[in-house]
Order: C-alpha cells, then structure tokens, then sequence
C-alpha cells in the first residue's frame, strides 16, 4: 500500500482539473497561488490510514463505485434515483466530510481536553499525584474510525431532498481540503449557536462537483427552493455564486482547490474571507453551575450569514421555537435504531425528537 494515503480523493480533484494532473490551489499559511499544483502531490498525509492498507482497499473500492456517480451528475446535471447509487452518493458525501486531518485532528484535542477535565477532578477531590499535571496521551486509528462511522451512517440523510446548483457565470466554483461544507439557515435566522448536527432540522450540505456544479442536500420541510423543471437551482448571478463560495472557503483548513483556469484576482479576493471565519469547535464548556464539561466532536459549521438567494425558509418553520435543539424525525428514528430506545441524547415527544442543547460529554462529580 501507498505510504503517502489521500483523504481527498484524486477522481474528485481531476473534476476540476484542466488536463487530469494537475489543479489550481491556494495555501492560507503562505498566502501562495499556484495554478498548476500535482493533484498526486497534494492532500495526502503518510500512513493516514495506517500502515496495513486496509481501509485504503475499502476506499479503493468505494471509490470506484463513486468516480461514476459524480461523472454521471456532472455529464447529465441529474441527481440519480434508483435506491443503491443515491446511497452510494450520500456515502460519499459523509466520508468526505470525515476522512480529513482537521476532523481527526480535532477529535484528538477533544479526548485530550476530556482526560485534562478528569485529572483536575481528581486533584479536586484530593488526588495529588494528578495536580498541575497535564495529560500525556495519544490517539491511534482516529481517521478509520471516522472512515467507517461515516459508511455506515449514509441512511441518516435519506429524509433530506437533493438538488444541484448549476453555476451559469464566469465564476467558478471552487473546492477545498474540508469539500462537505455544512450550513443551517434556520439557526442563523434564530440565532442559535448550535454545531451543524447530520441529525438537526434546517441542516444543508453543500458539495461542489466541478467549477459549474455544486450538489446540494437540505431539509425541505424546512426550506423552499427556487428550482427548475429538472429540480435543479440555475443561478445566473455572480454575488450568489460568490456567497457560495465564501461559504466554502471559510469552511476550509489549509487550502482551496480550483479549475486552472479560474480567475487569480477572484481566488485571492476569497481567501481573504478565511481570516474572518466563525466556526464551532471542540473545546472545554464552562457550565452554569461552574461545572466544566468537553464538548466532543464538533462538526465544522460557519456561523457567518451567508446569503442564498435561492432557499427560502417556509412560514411554517419560521414560527419554530428552540427550548433544545430539534432533530429530523426521519434522523431521529435512525439513531434510536442505531443507539437503542435509550439513548439519552435523544427525546422523543409524540413524533418529534429533541436533543440536548449542547453536544457534551458531562463529567461526573
């Protein structure tokens, strides 16, 4: 097996490419525009599935399943239908969104800072040895854990409705090293300063596919969109495809990815939205009783207003109020059965299902 494994499939960055080898990039850390980067040079981390190759042969696999898929969106601007290649498709967009090194690199901070919370409870309750003494612990096997906990969650947004959003300026869409950017409208219109949970009502997931498309799942109890006879959403305005754009970037980690061709001055001005972006992230939660908690696992989720002209949120859920967070009753049934009737993160009253209002791991006094 490879040494050096990619977490951002080289199928998915040649849909963006001019000649199949190489893609427009942009490094935030030395603010560098390169517009031919090896797509075989970049988004790759050595043995970041570990050295038995494996899950690398999953993914081999799966990726041959998928490179077709996307083709196929891309060539025919349809979304496909029958049962089996639409769960494919959902599949890859939750590995996407979880086979990266921000999302491992962020869980790792998050257990560190749980066994730190720990120490300093013992030391409070008389336990010595662990006083000012700061946790030494490492994490083997994060990216494989993710890998197949996305896999077998794909069932989780089947209740959300699919559409594309065919790009017809000069603009291009661009991509990036976190591709899966999601996003919840509601919340910013109530502003709740909640992570985008798979589950949550409102959740959009938005998934460029080439410069022209970008492939977009969302709540439709929720939303409206300005779609066409084939489903779609045609924007023709520059400002829009700007604000999906921004949307991207500022939900990016090292680097935004492009068409070879995409326009300097356009890429430079959005990497400069990277410096003000507003995202959620695992960390110690200072309680109301003074307690202290971890807030475990946060998805990546811009909390910056962006505006998308083309969704609108129906009357309906604009009067929803938000005591706790509201989970998708399609979600909701699929994590009961997933977790068990007893899972106490969830409550259920009638057909509606509520989660805790915040994603914490409590620690026990």
């Amino acid at each position: 097996m490879g040494k050096n494994q990619h977490y951002i499939p080289q199928f998915y960055m040649r849909m963006f490419s001019n000649d199949g080898k190489s893609i427009g990039s942009y490094v935030f850390r030395h603010t560098l525009y390169v517009k031919n980067s090896s797509i075989k040079g970049i988004n790759h981390k050595k043995y970041f599935y570990g050295e038995c190759g494996t899950n690398e042969n999953v993914l081999q696999m799966l990726e041959a399943k998928w490179s077709p898929i996307l083709k196929n969106i891309v060539d025919t601007h349809k979304v496909p239908r029958d049962e089996e290649n639409y769960i494919y498709l959902l599949m890859f967009l939750l590995v996407s969104s979880m086979r990266t090194p921000y999302i491992s690199k962020d869980f790792e901070k998050s257990m560190i800072d749980l066994v730190g919370v720990i120490y300093e409870l013992y030391a409070t309750h008389g336990h010595t040895e662990y006083e000012g003494k700061n946790p030494e612990v490492t994490f083997k096997g994060i990216p494989s854990m993710f890998l197949k906990s996305a896999i077998g969650m794909a069932p989780i947004l089947l209740d959300l409705y699919p559409t594309l959003i065919i790009n017809k300026t000069k603009d291009d869409f661009v991509t990036s090293d976190y591709p899966v950017a999601l996003y919840n409208q509601l919340f910013i219109l109530k502003n709740i300063k909640a992570p985008c949970g798979l589950g949550l009502c409102g959740l959009q997931m938005f998934l460029p596919l080439s410069p022209r498309i970008c492939l977009c799942v969302y709540d439709n109890a929720i939303y409206k969109a300005k779609t066409n006879s084939s489903n779609n959403v045609v924007v023709s305005s520059r400002k829009t495809i700007n604000e999906i754009n921004k949307l991207l970037v500022l939900n990016s980690d090292t680097r935004i990815m492009f068409n070879n061709n995409a326009d300097k001055v356009m890429i430079e001005r959005l990497a400069l939205y990277k410096n003000s972006t507003n995202i959620a992230k695992s960390g110690i939660i200072e309680l109301p009783d003074s307690s202290k908690a971890v807030n475990m696992f946060v998805p990546k989720t811009v909390y910056d207003t962006i505006h998308m002209c083309f969704f609108s949120i129906k009357r309906k859920a604009r009067k929803l109020s938000f005591p706790h967070t509201i989970v998708r009753p399609g979600a909701g049934d699929f994590m009961v059965e997933r977790h068990g009737a007893d899972d106490l993160s969830l409550t259920k009253y009638g057909t509606v299902y509520f989660t805790l209002p915040l994603n914490v791991w409590h620690i026990p006094v």
